[in-house]
């Protein structure tokens, strides 16, 4: 089962693939889930059902034929010569000899075709099954996507479509999310166009990696105010086959002329961390992608579709409208004229086209090229050596030496926690702070119910540990900067002295009586930050999984956009706790993977997009806890109204009875 949602109410533009309908959910927490006997699919009677693109972002539909005849077939050596036979009598004229050798030359070939003709026909024969076979192929594929096929052209392309809820759905939620069930491969994004493109390359042979590149190239180019290759990403993957769980950090790092006394600025080119974005995907090709996809056919989709243009998302249209004065009060003239209406300063419109030339440009040449990390990072590259000269010119604290010395990380053994009876594996990137911070929390949760009762939308007592829990995870582990600290936390979630210290030290010491309560929406919610982030995950046939954060920190990064390249760079800086040389980020973002340990499936793909720190680290442990330990559907644990600890009070969804419950907490 997958469904799309969103961390606090927020409507994005995301998709799913679903068996009879097609919906996308206005959500930006995003979950792919199966249950313990089955796989991860979109197919009904063996065809693959999804969404289809409008024409003009359309692939190569053409499958990748996997079998291939290798047999031989006899073949006839050239007519071997025999040896005149005679009757041992003399022949002064040898024409007896001579008519014997021709008799039996001829014999010989005559002999022999029979089988030449009979190695021809059996070529002949392989030839017409092989063709008989790829027709076959090509027919199926063709008929899956007629059945499946929407035109996306008389439909908006971001807009969720209305539909009637059947009653599983709380009445007083406000949460609209949609469930779909799968019995082959799935993708989820924020944006149903790059969704189609990764279903493509599954289609055509590759696996979750190749599909999250693929995938990940286009929502840095469509949904560029929260990804792209000025930023970065943790990566999780398993690899079910022999039940490996691996991370890949490409998260930025502090450049060379920065330290501990530069002062973080939230804008500006002093505010741009190393990206490693580009670096950490062709890093993930090389080492866990198919082979049957080629570096470029992953990238040219997303080069067509910024040639063409794409339609402003209402995701997009939000944001852009939030930050309408930052963009106003820019003197920088390029960033002003990427997301506001040259002729009129607004900002864009849902379904508007925008096209971006400049980027697309920088992404063929990335894609046609067969070093990328030479092309961008390295001495001699010609982006390279672009990105260096726009730098110097404007400041930026990023050398020729910190694009050259970057290296994404492979770590074969990021943080692993058994979860409840030991046969749930959970798998996060060490470089996640939002993972530590879950984990303390769910370990909180379950001391606290052992044998777990049901806990409804107005159990007073679970609301209200729950909320004192994250106060205290906020206030006591906000300044997590660093891997070892992170390690140790982990390493004593396990010591139950551990967690019953917190217990006691939140159960005695606060009350939510001294926290102002009020109702508040992140679509409202104008006191905490944004991350600047974007969530993808896949799961392929084979059962391998992706999840993947991609961030450049805050929405539209430093607000700084290279003129010649078309790349938005992150503002990492910002947020760098320590700025010693070659610091490597600590992400509040959490791609998480939960997985059976011993049948090695899938039990949860797991991550948020957008909203804040908090409010993600909250709306994830609130349903990794109802799915997991309550074994509540997913889209119920989803459905079920919220409540969030900001750094002003308590934030909770319309969904709860405000007058009852709100004050009974609070008394």
């Amino acid at each position: 089962m997958s469904t799309i949602v969103d961390s606090f109410g927020q409507t994005f533009p995301h998709v799913q693939f679903r068996e009879n309908n097609h919906h996308r959910s206005p959500s930006n927490v995003q979950q792919l889930s199966t249950n313990l006997n089955g796989a991860v699919a979109t197919i009904n009677n063996g065809k693959l059902k999804s969404l289809t693109p409008p024409k003009m972002y359309e692939l190569d539909n053409a499958p990748v034929v996997n079998e291939e005849y290798n047999g031989s077939a006899p073949t006839n050596s050239p007519t071997n010569k025999v040896p005149a036979a005679t009757n041992g009598r003399s022949n002064n004229n040898g024409t007896n000899g001579v008519a014997n050798a021709y008799a039996m030359d001829a014999f010989t070939r005559k002999k022999g075709l029979p089988w030449v003709l009979a190695s021809q026909m059996f070529l002949i024969f392989i030839l017409v099954f092989v063709i008989a076979f790829l027709l076959y192929k090509l027919y199926l594929f063709d008929e899956y996507n007629k059945e499946d096929s929407l035109n996306l052209q008389n439909i908006n392309c971001i807009q969720p479509p209305t539909l009637e809820l059947n009653s599983e759905m709380p009445e007083t939620a406000p949460q609209k999310s949609f469930s779909g069930h799968f019995k082959k491969a799935a993708v989820v994004s924020d944006n149903v166009i790059c969704s189609e493109i990764g279903r493509n390359v599954l289609l055509r042979g590759g696996n979750a990696v190749d599909a999250a590149i693929s995938v990940s190239f286009c929502i840095g180019a469509l949904n560029y105010p929260t990804a792209g290759l000025g930023g970065g990403f943790l990566m999780t993957y398993f690899r079910r086959f022999d039940g490996k769980c691996l991370a890949i950090d490409a998260l930025g790092i502090t450049p060379s002329l920065a330290n501990n006394d530069t002062n973080p600025i939230e804008n500006g080119y002093k505010s741009i961390s190393v990206p490693g974005e580009l670096h950490g995907l062709w890093t993930a090709y090389k080492r866990f992608g198919s082979g049957r996809i080629t570096w470029n056919n992953l990238i040219m989709p997303t080069v067509h579709i910024l040639n063409e243009g794409f339609p402003v998302s209402q995701a997009l249209e939000k944001l852009s409208k939030e930050f309408l004065d930052k963009f106003g009060n820019e003197t920088n003239k390029d960033i002003r004229n990427i997301f506001l209406i040259p002729s009129n300063d607004e900002y864009f419109r849902e379904g508007q086209i925008i096209r971006n030339p400049q980027l697309a440009e920088t992404l063929k040449k990335l894609a046609l090229t067969n070093d990328p990390i030479n092309l961008f990072y390295g001495n001699n590259g010609a982006i390279a050596k672009q990105i260096v000269e726009e730098f110097t010119q404007n400041g930026a604290l990023i050398t020729r030496k910190d694009l050259h010395s970057y290296r994404s990380v492979i770590d074969e053994q990021p943080f692993l926690n058994s979860y409840s009876d030991q046969k749930l594996v959970f798998c996060g990137s060490k470089s996640s702070s939002g993972y530590v911070k879950i984990q303390i929390l769910l370990a909180i949760l379950q001391k606290l119910y052992p044998d777990f009762e049901n806990i409804t939308s107005t159990n007073h007592e679970y609301w209200h540990k729950f909320i004192m829990a994250q106060n205290y995870i906020n206030t006591e582990l906000e300044e997590l900067n660093s891997e070892d600290q992170l390690k140790f936390l982990l390493q004593n979630i396990t010591q139950n002295k551990f967690i019953e210290n917190i217990i006691q030290k939140f159960g005695s010491n606060s009350s939510t009586s001294e926290m102002p309560i009020k109702e508040e929406f992140l679509s409202k919610n104008e006191e905490d930050s944004d991350l600047g982030s974007s969530q993808i995950n896949i799961v392929d046939s084979d059962g391998n999984t992706i999840s993947v954060a991609h961030s450049i920190n805050s929405p539209f990064g430093s607000l700084r956009r290279s003129p010649i390249l078309g790349i938005l760079w992150n503002n990492h800086l910002f947020n760098l706790n320590n700025h010693s040389t070659n610091n490597r980020q600590i992400s509040p973002t959490s791609p998480i993977i939960v997985y059976d340990r011993e049948s090695r499936k899938i039990k949860l793909a797991i991550g948020a997009s957008g909203g804040t720190s908090l409010q993600t680290f909250s709306s994830l442990s609130h349903v990794l806890f109802q799915v997991l330990s309550n074994n509540k559907p997913l889209r119920e644990a989803v459905n079920m109204p919220r409540l969030y600890k900001n750094h002003h009070g308590i934030a909770y969804e319309s969904g709860l009875p405000k007058v009852n419950f709100l004050i009974t907490l609070v008394q």
